[in-house]
């Protein structure tokens, strides 16, 4: 089981605010409960903004933490990606985005150790 510890929250805080970066660049502010799941959140985001998000369809959005696409739907949504325990250990407020599968672009950069070089053959 979870320790809220490890989250930097009390064993009494059982939410955490959630600023929420909509497609049209405007912000919102929301409180849930720490159990929930990251398809939870994403459907109670989609379902409270239906008119800015004109694809209703929750498979049609994703979540997005520092350019970085929130993986697993169905993990509870304050273990389902690192940075997002790092924030909550700092404050219970977590900031994403969400956005269209479409449109999502993700920054990649790697330090040069691991871009891939190409594999030399091995002789015996």
């Amino acid at each position: 089981m979870d320790s809220y510890l490890s989250f930097g929250l009390c064993e009494k805080a059982l939410e955490f605010n959630l600023d929420v970066e909509l497609p049209d660049k405007s912000h919102k502010q929301y409180l849930f409960p720490t159990r929930l799941t990251v398809d939870k959140i994403k459907t109670n985001i989609i379902n409270d903004n239906a008119a800015i998000l004109k694809k209703s369809i929750s498979s049609e959005y994703i979540l997005v933490v520092d350019n970085e696409r929130i993986e697993i739907d169905f993990q509870r949504f304050i273990i389902s990606h690192p940075r997002i325990t790092e924030m909550l250990e700092q404050e219970p407020l977590v900031r994403i985005k969400i956005v269209s599968k479409n449109n999502f672009n993700p920054i990649i950069s790697h330090p040069p150790s691991l871009i891939s070089l190409p594999k030399e053959t091995v002789t015996r």
